[in-house]
């Protein structure tokens, strides 16, 4: 099981700051809402204040996080807020990224993230114009090694009840139980129908590559293992669909 330390909650967040830079890169409208908004926090940095600073996405950062436009600005300010709870290095650090985007020339390494839809125009499923999307729905992805396929129903609801809970228990503590301080997606799950996306892996192999994913992205999840065969994955909710990439490849339970 993942270990929350002050180190990964700063690369979850230093993560997440580089992909709202590059998500308003090719959103105009985000772009002015994150100057102006750092601006208006006295955060805003010249470019000559930072110029040694390289404007490139490090190519160890090999996956980003999924960052959905629709809520993107609800992002920024909850990113920004929770500079006040970090180490005075991770603040700057985090700070100095969200500023390359009043910088020009920002680039990407040779091994650009994997997945993460940071890089497509709508960043998740919307109707008609990107920019008004319709009504959010949101939901806690769970996968499942594909043993748990003989599991019996109420054996399987048990299980997966005490992974989901044990993500949001995460979600929690990352916050440190503070309800104002977490995620946008997890408020709003917790506000709606705590709708759960079950996906069976269909081999172990396949499990374990999507497990690295994840802790290579910074994700927030929670591991629960009852047996070695029979793992279950539960990571934080998000806006439906959120992680397609991620289990695109994945057969949904019934």
């Amino acid at each position: 099981m993942q270990t929350l330390t002050s180190e990964i909650r700063g690369r979850y967040l230093q993560s997440m700051a580089y992909s709202i830079v590059l998500l308003a890169y090719r959103k105009k409208r985000l772009k002015e809402f994150l100057m102006g908004y750092l601006s208006k926090q006295d955060l805003l940095q010249p470019n000559e204040h930072d110029k040694y600073y390289d404007p490139c996405i490090p190519a160890e950062r090999k996956l980003l996080m999924p960052i959905n436009y629709a809520i993107s600005q609800r992002k920024v300010e909850w990113l920004i807020n929770e500079t006040k709870h970090v180490d005075q290095d991770v603040k700057v650090d985090i700070l100095r990224i969200l500023n390359l985007v009043g910088r020009k020339g920002i680039s990407m390494p040779k091994a650009a993230p994997a997945w993460g839809v940071v890089f497509n125009e709508t960043l998740g499923p919307t109707l008609g114009d990107p920019d008004k999307p319709s009504k959010l729905d949101y939901s806690q992805v769970i996968i499942l090694k594909s043993a748990c396929k003989h599991l019996e129903k109420f054996e399987l609801t048990k299980w997966v009840n005490s992974a989901s809970l044990g993500a949001l228990n995460r979600c929690f503590e990352t916050a440190n139980s503070d309800f104002q301080r977490l995620e946008p997606e997890v408020v709003s799950w917790l506000s709606g129908s705590r709708k759960l996306e079950m996906y069976f892996s269909d081999n172990n192999q396949q499990f374990e590559n999507i497990l690295q994913k994840v802790y290579e992205s910074n994700l927030i999840f929670f591991l629960f293992n009852s047996q070695v065969s029979t793992s279950i994955l539960a990571l934080q909710p998000s806006i439906s669909e959120g992680y397609y990439e991620l289990v695109s490849d994945l057969g949904p339970v019934d």
